[in-house]
């Protein structure tokens, strides 16, 4: 069984991170600011999770489960909003930025509970939030690194994609390119992670599971199980909101609509 970790060792453990900000200064990087707000932020968000997870997994209550879900998909869309240079006004931007990341993290983990584990019950706590929380957190990278590539890629192309649309194109052939380069960019981070894993670096549930006891070879068969899962997961989640973005800037007329995107 793995040893507690004192409050004395972790703020060792934060010690270290003047290295961080003491490169910063030097470099002139100016992110010493932000290197403190990330880490106060999760120690405060890591707090108020364990304390939820804890109540969460005593109560195996699903619909309390479900608001959380609810309130994990919604930060997870209010990042990826933030994260792109360009993005869709409006109502319409939240639903791209969100629909596909909670389509996926529900099917994937779903999928995950009910047919690979099989815990008892089927959406045991224990498992469904931090598998949920895991796949959610891949997609919102994932989708996030797409929008931004395919905003900017459709504003550089924007005078070859009105030239395929002169030429009698509709508006999803003229933008092929533009999808193509976003769909790579936002599913290639999982790829390379699955690339990796074993020899390059050893992910943190493998570790953790290794460091409570448990066979390396049985750690790393769930280690290969979550990969799967993410890969996909990520994938689905690219797919899904690529064909809402295409769908916000395009209109019934075969237009190419940039008016309805802001710069930040």
């Amino acid at each position: 069984m793995i040893a507690d970790v004192s409050l004395t060792s972790l703020a060792l453990a934060g010690v270290l991170l003047l290295m961080n900000i003491g490169l910063s200064h030097v470099l002139k990087l100016d992110i010493e600011k932000q290197v403190g707000v990330a880490a106060v932020r999760m120690v405060v968000q890591l707090t108020a999770v364990g304390f939820i997870l804890d109540g969460l997994i005593a109560t195996q209550n699903p619909w309390l489960a479900s608001v959380v879900f609810l309130v994990m998909i919604g930060f997870a869309t209010y990042e990826v909003r933030a994260r792109p240079k360009m993005m869709v006004r409006g109502a319409r931007g939240w639903l791209l930025c969100g629909t596909g990341l909670g389509v996926s993290a529900i099917v994937m983990t779903t999928f995950l509970l009910a047919i690979i584990i099989q815990p008892k019950p089927w959406w045991n706590m224990q498992y469904a939030v931090p598998l949920f929380g895991m796949l959610l957190g891949n997609a919102m990278t994932g989708v996030a690194l797409m929008l931004d590539t395919f905003f900017n890629t459709i504003e550089l192309s924007k005078r070859a994609i009105e030239g395929e649309l002169t030429r009698g194109s509709s508006i999803r052939i003229a933008m092929i390119r533009p999808i193509r380069t976003a769909v790579r960019t936002g599913t290639m981070p999982a790829i390379n992670a699955m690339a990796a894993t074993g020899v390059v670096f050893l992910p943190g549930l493998m570790v953790g599971q290794i460091l409570s006891g448990v066979s390396p070879l049985i750690a790393i068969k769930y280690q290969m199980l979550i990969m799967f899962l993410l890969a996909a997961g990520t994938a689905l989640a690219v797919m899904l909101s690529i064909l809402q973005a295409v769908w916000a800037l395009t209109d019934q007329r075969q237009r190419l609509r940039l008016d309805r995107l802001h710069k930040r």
